[in-house]
């Protein structure tokens, strides 16, 4: 959890969604190395598996794969596991009224959450499943092949 991925905007953002969101629960969980300056420690959860029931996954790629939809900062390494009203949505500052807005027009739609969801979870076995990624490591294999 990093200070530059808007962690704290996302936390204010809840705050200021939970009158109105009372249904919804929203939960943070992540790593981040104790030596990185804008770590923030929470301390250690070794077992993600309950998250991943409520669609919350620690990480966009297993979000994809569970069919949740996607919200997130577009910083490098989150940005290109969303695909913009497809399988997401990203937001491009750290002010917390504005992310609690966009994060408040998704939960208000359901359909939009569930499109997001199946669309994402398209993606990721289109790009990650074993088929996918045997394919890529043979395509690989003859292309550096080819140039000997």
């Amino acid at each position: 959890m990093l200070k530059e991925k808007s962690v704290v905007e996302v936390i204010e953002a809840a705050r200021q969604l939970k009158a109105v969101a009372r249904h919804w629960r929203f939960m943070l969980a992540g790593a981040a190395r104790n030596d990185n300056p804008s770590a923030i420690g929470w301390g250690m959860w070794d077992d993600m598996i309950p998250f991943f029931h409520v669609g919350m996954p620690k990480s966009l790629l297993e979000a994809a794969a569970a069919g949740c939809a996607a919200l997130t900062i577009g910083v490098t390494g989150c940005s290109e596991a969303v695909e913009p009203g497809v399988t997401g949505n990203l937001f491009q500052t750290c002010d917390s009224s504005s992310l609690s807005k966009v994060l408040l027009s998704l939960i208000e739609d359901r359909q939009r959450q569930q499109l997001y969801g199946a669309k994402g979870q398209e993606w990721a076995k289109a790009i990650f499943s074993a088929v996918s990624l045997v394919s890529q490591t043979v395509n690989i294999y003859d292309g550096v092949l080819r140039h000997d």
